[in-house]
C-alpha cells in the first residue's frame, strides 16, 4: 500500500463539488464529484496595461473519467456554467487527471 492510496477519493469528498462531465465521443452525460477550480491569472496585452483572466481547471478521479479529451464538456452544477475540455490534460500518476477548461462559445 502506497502512502498516496487513498488520496483522490480524500481530495474529492473534501474539495468536490457535483459537475456533469460529458465525452464528445459518445455524449452521454455522467454526474461526477470533481475539484472546479478558477484561479485569476495577469494577462499582457501588447501596447496595452494588461488586466486580468480566470483559468478553469476541473481536477477529476481518474477512476471516474480515465481518459478525457480534448472536446469533453463539463457543466458546474452548482451554476450552470458549461466549459469545454482543451490541451492540457495533466494526469498526475497519483489518480488524478487535471484538465483546462475554456468557456463554450
Amino acid at each position: 500500500m502506497s502512502l498516496f492510496d487513498g488520496l483522490p477519493d480524500a481530495f474529492v469528498e473534501t474539495f468536490g463539488e457535483e459537475v456533469v462531465y460529458t465525452p464528445a465521443a459518445t455524449g452521454v452525460a455522467a454526474t461526477i464529484t470533481a475539484i472546479w477550480m478558477e484561479e485569476p491569472v495577469a494577462v499582457a496585452l501588447e501596447g496595452e496595461a494588461g488586466g486580468d483572466d480566470v483559468a478553469v481547471t476541473l481536477h477529476l478521479r481518474a477512476a471516474d473519467v480515465p481518459a478525457p479529451a480534448e472536446g469533453d464538456r463539463a457543466q458546474r452544477v452548482a451554476t450552470g456554467r458549461t466549459m469545454r475540455v482543451v490541451p492540457p490534460i495533466r494526469p498526475d500518476g497519483q489518480g488524478m487527471i487535471v484538465c483546462t477548461l475554456e468557456a463554450v462559445d
